[in-house]
Order: structure tokens, then sequence, then C-alpha cells
């Protein structure tokens, strides 16, 4: 506001007759224009007054609706104008400024000491000084464009109409011309003089003049449609508005990459990589501007999502592992876990902490936003852990022969599995055998050691004892298993 001369700081004051009045201030955000407005409450009270209450009334200066319906009705072209921050643009007399002191910190910062700042335009009454301020302006300027023209005209006369301004207009300036509010073709022999060669009785009517200002592109600016959630797969129409004469050209760009030209720039079914920031460049042979950035942000159901097993090799038994599903989605989804069919956790990152054998198995992930939902492919979780529930089983099991010889097997449960077995005697330090399997031709205990890479671990003792059963010389003899599991 200082910049702009709309307010400024407070210079030392000189006067005691205490008309001095400071006035609160708040700031409202405009979410869509992304900025910070400041908003002054002249309607605060301080023993029992406020500026309102020290406003006169006058006029009612608003224009009807009916008689703004009217005025388009009365010429065959209707002007309509804005004026860039209206409120701001009619001032206060200098005695009136103390009247609109506010306290201000400098940049935001809340280290500086506080200024004193006043405004120079006005707060209070701002809607009626809108409307006065223009119609006074008009009043007093009304007569800056006259034609003049010559007394008495006969037709066939050859009659130069000029076009006379109180304004200080450059050289290059050239003028239109109406006739009863219709322009005319451009027929000018000077720049502000129009000739009419031979006039004819179709020439008689109200003539009229305007100054045709050149002038570089301004109020550049870009309009969006549709303007909220727009969503993969939409069209979407940006149009570029500026003001310039003459008439220009207009390029559009997404960050400095050109994309188009013209005015309208269209993107159909449009896919989230058109996200970015697009401004538009109107140019003529005056100068050129770019419009402020406008964002697009394309909304899109999930998609690449992947899950990845966070470690550095094998898995073990007792580690601690995370999951960890990204997804590209807008708005971001959220994520789910599953072990197979069932769910298991959620959030982008699933940890398990001493992990153990019974995780393992197949994992996905799921990414959800309100335009759709995907999985990702499974990934497999592999726990390696040492040998465990080491057992002996008995081969045959059933009645032996003479001869036969009894077969121990030993069976445990690891990953990866088991390759090496050892085979030991009760009391022996040195195995008896290896092999899964193990053939006992003698009594006594015996037990199985499993080794893989992770560990070791042994089997419980089992008890191997024979039992002989003597017949006639003619017979045979036949030979009893009797074995007995001993615990440890």
């Amino acid at each position: 506001m200082v910049n702009q001369g709309y307010a400024e700081k407070v210079p030392t004051l000189e006067r005691h007759d205490g008309k001095v009045w400071y006035i609160p201030h708040h700031g409202v955000y405009h979410p869509r224009k992304d900025k910070l407005r400041v908003v002054f409450d002249c309607g605060a009270e301080f023993k029992g007054t406020s500026l309102y209450y020290q406003l006169l009334q006058g006029p009612n200066l608003t224009s009807s609706v009916i008689g703004v319906l009217l005025r388009f009705r009365q010429e065959p072209v209707a002007f309509m104008t804005d004026v860039w921050a209206m409120f701001y643009q009619v001032r206060v007399t200098d005695e009136d400024k103390d009247f609109l002191g506010f306290l201000w910190r400098p940049d935001g910062d809340v280290t500086p000491d506080i200024i004193e700042l006043r405004m120079t335009v006005h707060l209070v009454s701002s809607p009626s000084c809108a409307c006065f301020a223009p119609r006074k302006t008009a009043e007093d300027n009304q007569h800056n464009l006259q034609v003049e023209s010559p007394e008495g005209v006969t037709e066939g006369d050859a009659v130069h109409l000029t076009c006379k301004s109180s304004c200080t207009l450059t050289d290059r300036a050239t003028f239109i011309w109406y006739r009863n509010s219709q322009p005319l073709p451009e027929r000018r022999d000077r720049n502000n003089q129009l000739l009419l060669q031979s006039v004819r009785r179709e020439d008689a009517g109200r003539y009229s003049c305007a100054p045709h200002i050149m002038y570089s592109p301004k109020e550049t600016f870009v309009a969006v449609s549709p303007c909220f959630d727009i969503v993969e797969g939409d069209s979407v129409t940006m149009i570029c508005s500026s003001d310039a004469n003459p008439p220009l050209k207009i390029n559009w760009f997404k960050g400095g990459t050109f994309v188009g030209s013209g005015r309208i720039y269209s993107i159909s079914k449009i896919r989230s990589d058109h996200s970015g920031e697009y401004k538009c460049k109107s140019i003529n042979e005056h100068g050129e501007k770019y419009s402020d950035a406008v964002t697009l942000n394309i909304m899109y159901p999930p998609k690449n999502i992947s899950l990845f097993i966070n470690s550095s090799g094998e898995i073990v038994e007792g580690d601690s592992v995370s999951l960890i599903c990204s997804s590209d989605s807008d708005p971001p989804g959220e994520i789910s876990c599953f072990k197979g069919g069932t769910f298991v956790g959620s959030g982008r990152i699933y940890n398990i902490s001493k992990i153990r054998s019974d995780h393992s198995g197949e994992y996905k992930c799921k990414s959800r936003n309100q335009h759709g939902e995907k999985y990702s492919d499974a990934v497999t979780l592999n726990v390696m852990y040492p040998p465990r529930n080491i057992s002996v089983s008995i081969s045959p099991s059933d009645e032996i022969v003479e001869g036969d010889s009894v077969t121990l097997i030993c069976s445990s449960d690891s990953n990866p599995p088991a390759l090496n077995f050892s085979w030991f005697k009760e009391n022996q330090k040195s195995a008896v055998g290896s092999g899964q399997g193990f053939s006992a031709l003698q009594s006594g205990r015996f037990y199985c050691e499993v080794h893989n890479q992770h560990g070791s671990q042994r089997s419980d003792a089992v008890t191997v004892t024979g039992q002989f059963m003597q017949h006639q010389p003619s017979q045979t003899y036949k030979f009893y298993k009797n074995i007995t599991i001993t615990q440890p």
C-alpha cells in the first residue's frame, strides 16, 4: 500500500485538536486468488463512537437497475469498464488523513518496532466516493473533445470537420469518427480532420470524435474453466484476457516452455503430466505483458503403485523389516497393506519388528482416493531361520527278521532346508554317521544334529535295544526290536 501511494508514514504530529483516530485491521486470505487482503474495521468503537458515526448522510448515488437498462438502450453501443482498486483511487484531504491512522509491522516481521501509517485514500463511504468520482471526472472533462464544423453547408460542398481536444496528445494520435453514434470508415486527410468531399443529403447527422490511442498490453490475466477439481480425462479451457491497442498476439507457456498461441488454449482429455503453472503473454507493436501464473492441479486415481521390502540382504528371524508402498495419485491415496487377502496394516510403511517365520508369505498394498483404487503386484517375504523341531523316526516300524537293519530318520524344520545331518551315540564325541537316514547296527542311545547357515540344533536321544528268541536249528531266528525314546 505504501509503494502504491495508498498509505504513508505519519509525520511528526503538530496538531493538538484531538482529530486523530487509529483503525484496527486484520488480514483476510482468499484461497482462489492466493492473496492476503488487509481489512480495516472502521466500525470499531472507542469511547462510544467510531468513524462510521461521524459520517454525514448525502444523496444516494447508486445507479438504479432500471436506469442502467434504459441507458443501454439509448445508444447503439454500450460500454462497461472496471477501474483497478476503485475504492483506493479517491484521495482524502491532508487535514483528514490523521483520522485514518493505523499501526504496522514492516514486511510482516514481528521483530522491528511498530511504525505508524495513515491512509491517503478513502476507507469509509467508499461506495459513495466510487460513484461520485467518475461522474465528477466526466463532468469536468466533457468539453475536452469538440468537433469544429463550418456554419453553413450546401450539398456538393467539401467539408472539413476538425476534432479538437484540450488534453495534450502525442503527434501520432489518431481519431475515430462517428455519425449518429455509428463509427465511420477512417477517412482523414490529417490526423484530427475528417474530409467529406461533395457532401450529400445522407451525410447529414450528429458527428462526434474520440481519440484512437495506441498502447501496449496491460491488465493481462488467465481464466480457467472448470476452476475446481479438474480430474484426469476432463477437458480444460484457459482464456487469456488482455487490453491493448492495436489488437495483440497471444502466446501460452507452461513454466518457461511455449505450448500454444491464440486467446483460448484448450486441453482435451487432460493428463496428470499437464499439471503445472501456465501463463499467457500478450504482444503488440508497443510492448508485451505476461499474465500472472495459474496452477493446474490435475486429480487422478492411484497408478504406478509398488511395494518394496527394505532389506539389504537375507531376512533372518529376529530382524526388523519395513515394507514401503509407493503410489502416484492426486490427492494422495490412503494406503493399506495385505498378507495374502488379509489386512495387516495401514500407512505407507508397514514395520515388522523381531520378524518370525510365520511372517513369510506374499504381501501387497492398495492405494485408494476418491477417484479410484489400485493394488500393487505381490512381493514375497521369505524369512530365514535355523533348524528347529528336530525329531527322529524309526524304519521299519514292524517285525524285523534276523539280518535286517534298523534305520533312524532325522526330520527338521528350517529355512533354507538343512543339508548337513550328523548322528551321534551318547557318550561318544565322534559322529557315528551322517545324512538324513542312519542305519543302527547295534544297541544304544542315538541322536541327530542338524545344521544350516543360520544355526544348528540336536534331537532328543532314542534308545535302540535288540532281543533274540532261539528255536530248533531247522527254524529261523527272529529279531524283534525294542525301542525306547528317552527324554534328555
